[in-house]
């Protein structure tokens, strides 16, 4: 049985996500595996980084279902990606078209649509469907959204990274990765120069530790690093030297 991976924006609050795996298991004889819908609203950089640095985790062959929308309604296409034997739905907004190792496509087709405002359940669906069922045109294309999230990596000397994630438990994920342990970042003007080898190793006080993504992360034993901080998606951090403290 073929795998489907959802990914989106909407929480478990509403019945978005129910619906749409509905409408795709009416359609197609499909596995459908959640990755998350707690992507925070519209966040196209956060939902490309966890994406990105998830999907080698499924099997081969297993189709992304990523709706994060700001554009839903609009003139905007949905896209199909296919990358190392992978392939991607969704929206032409950049979040698919991360590193350079993809071929896009535009369908050639129609959907209509029962709502401007629910392409979810009554385009991308439907395109899922097609592609399980080898029913569907594709034409390649060069023109699509580009973006790709910086990593960056410390080489001591000051650099600006930010917030890329902030998991359920308050860790805050960064875009930054670093090879020495000779620094300290610094967010919302606090600083935080320990670095720890597990969660459990200080506790008190923040922390910076090399996440299961291998990005820098800062956190709290048994806390919340976001609101000790007071810390969001987007913000800036910096990295440094120790010896180039200015705080």
């Amino acid at each position: 049985m073929q795998t489907v991976v959802f990914l989106s924006d909407f929480g478990y609050f509403d019945p978005y996500v129910g619906i749409v795996k509905g409408v795709i298991k009416s359609n197609c004889n499909v596995e459908i595996i959640d990755l998350t819908h707690g992507i925070e609203s519209f966040s196209l950089k956060s939902a490309q980084f966890i994406l990105k640095h998830s999907f080698e985790y499924f099997p081969k062959g297993s189709i992304f279902l990523v709706v994060v929308d700001p554009q839903v309604g609009s003139l905007a296409k949905p896209i199909v990606v296919k990358r190392n034997s992978y392939i991607f739905v969704g929206r032409d907004n950049g979040i698919l078209t991360f590193d350079s190792d993809f071929e896009a496509f535009y369908i050639d087709e129609e959907f209509k649509s029962k709502s401007s405002t629910f392409h979810a359940r009554d385009v991308f669906s439907k395109i899922v469907c097609k592609l399980l069922n080898n029913d569907i045109k594709l034409v390649k294309t060069d023109y699509y959204e580009k973006f790709d999230c910086l990593e960056v990596i410390f080489d001591n000397k000051e650099q600006k990274g930010e917030i890329l994630w902030i998991d359920k438990f308050g860790n805050i994920i960064t875009n930054i990765k670093s090879e020495t342990d000779n620094f300290e970042l610094v967010l919302n003007n606090k600083v935080i120069n320990k670095k720890a080898q597990y969660y459990g190793q200080f506790r008190e006080g923040l922390f910076v530790i090399e996440g299961s993504f291998g990005f820098l992360e800062i956190a709290a034993y048994k806390n919340s690093a976001k609101e000790l901080i007071n810390a969001k998606i987007s913000d800036e951090i910096i990295i440094r030297s120790k010896n180039e403290s200015n705080y």
